[in-house]
C-alpha cells in the first residue's frame, strides 16, 4: 500500500540517493578511507570528515579528475553521516545578507563552533530549491585547514552543483582575512583568465561567500535562534547506525522563526509615523533610520586553566529616532527535551570586548 504521507525528499537527501545511483559503491569507497585514516593514509585534522585528495582519488575509479566535483563528494560523504539541514526565515536571512558588505573582523576560530563536521543550510526562495554545504577541508598538501562552502539547487527536477568557495583557516586570522586569502588561491589558480575576467570572479566569490558566512556565523552565535519542528516526520536523536539515507534520518532545524516576527513588526512602522510622534523636536532628534544589524564578540575564561573560549552574538538592527518597542531583541533559547532555558543575553565574568 502506497504512503499517502509521503514527503518530498529534501534537496541534500535528494543529492545523496542521486549521487550513489550515478557512482555505485562510491560510499563503500568513502568508507575505506575513513578507517585507513592515520594508517594506511596519512592522518588528516579530525574537524575534516573527507579531505578532497580522498574524494578525488574516488572520483578516479568512476575517471572524474574535477576537483569541483571532488568538493561535491567531500560535502555529500559528511552531510551523509549527520544529516542536519538549518533553514533561516526569509525576514532574517535577508537582515543578515544586509550586512554581508562589511569588514569581518571576528576571529576565525569561531567557526570551530559549528554543531556538526557538515551541515546544509537551506536558502530556498519559494519554489525555488536551494542551499549549499558547510564543511571542514584539509589540505594534505598545503596542511592548510579550509572552510568549504558547496552549492546546489535543483533546476528543472535537476539537481545541479552551482559553487564551490572556501576561505582559509589560521590562528590570528580574522573572517575578512580568511576571505582575502581565499580569494588570492582562486586568482593565482585562474591564471588563464584576463584581468576583467578576473575582477568579476573576484567580486562574484566575495559577494557570494560572505552572505554564506552570514548564515555560518549566525548558527556559530551564543544567542542565535535555532529549534527543531515537533511537527516534522524526522529523527528525534543523532545518528548512532551506519546510514542508511532514509528520510527518517534527517533533522531540520528552523532558524528565527521568532526574530522573523519582530522583524515584520518593526517593518510596520513608517518614518512617517515616527515623524508625526513629536514633531516640535524635528530640529533636536535625529531623523528616523534603521541602523543595521552587527557581530559582537569577545573571549571569555583563561589561558591557565585552558578555559578560554570565543563568544559571538549577533546585534540586531534598531530603529533609531522611534521606541524602546521598535528594537528587535534577541535572546538565546536551549531546547534541551522537556526543559527551555533563557540565557541572559549580557556576557558574565572575565571577558575581553571587542
Amino acid at each position: 500500500m502506497k504512503n499517502k504521507h509521503k514527503l518530498p525528499l529534501p534537496l541534500p537527501l535528494a543529492a545523496v540517493r542521486e549521487f550513489a545511483i550515478l557512482h555505485p559503491g562510491c560510499w563503500q569507497y568513502v568508507d575505506m578511507f575513513i578507517k585507513d585514516k592515520g594508517k594506511g593514509l596519512p592522518d588528516w585534522d579530525d574537524m575534516c570528515y573527507l579531505p578532497l585528495a580522498a574524494s578525488l582519488a574516488i572520483l578516479s575509479k568512476y575517471n572524474d579528475d574535477n576537483v569541483n566535483n571532488a568538493a561535491f563528494v567531500s560535502a555529500l560523504a559528511g552531510w551523509r553521516m549527520y544529516k542536519e539541514i538549518y533553514s533561516f526565515a526569509p525576514e532574517l536571512k535577508q537582515m543578515l545578507y544586509d550586512q554581508a558588505d562589511e569588514d569581518m573582523v571576528v576571529p576565525v576560530e569561531i567557526l570551530y563552533k559549528l554543531p556538526y563536521k557538515t551541515i546544509f543550510i537551506d536558502t530556498s526562495d519559494g519554489d525555488r530549491e536551494k542551499g549549499f554545504f558547510v564543511f571542514f577541508e584539509h589540505d594534505v598538501n598545503s596542511l592548510q585547514i579550509e572552510l568549504r562552502c558547496v552549492g546546489m539547487e535543483r533546476i528543472d527536477g535537476k539537481i545541479e552543483y552551482t559553487n564551490n568557495l572556501w576561505l582559509h583557516i589560521k590562528s590570528g586570522w580574522t573572517i575578512s582575512d580568511g576571505i582575502d586569502a581565499g580569494m588570492h588561491t582562486v586568482r593565482t589558480k585562474n591564471t588563464k583568465m584576463s584581468q576583467h575576467q578576473l575582477e568579476l570572479l573576484s567580486e562574484y566569490y566575495k559577494q557570494k561567500i560572505s552572505r554564506y558566512l552570514q548564515l555560518i556565523l549566525y548558527i556559530c552565535s551564543e544567542n542565535a535562534e535555532i529549534s527543531v519542528d515537533e511537527n516534522r516526520q524526522q529523527r528525534t536523536h543523532p545518528l548512532t547506525t551506519i546510514p542508511k539515507d532514509h528520510y527518517r534520518e534527517v533533522r531540520q532545524w528552523d532558524v528565527g522563526v521568532k526574530i522573523a516576527k519582530m522583524i515584520k513588526h518593526a517593518n510596520s512602522a513608517t518614518p512617517e509615523s515616527y515623524t508625526q510622534r513629536n514633531l516640535s523636536d524635528e530640529r533636536n532628534s535625529p531623523r528616523p533610520h534603521t541602523r543595521r544589524g552587527h557581530w559582537h564578540h569577545y573571549w571569555v575564561g583563561s589561558y591557565k586553566n585552558n578555559s578560554r573560549q570565543l563568544i559571538l552574538k549577533w546585534i540586531a538592527p534598531m530603529f533609531i529616532g522611534g521606541t524602546q518597542d521598535d528594537i528587535i531583541v534577541t535572546k538565546n533559547i536551549v531546547e534541551n527535551k522537556k526543559t527551555s532555558v533563557l540565557l541572559q543575553d549580557k556576557p558574565k565574568g572575565n571577558e575581553e570586548r571587542s
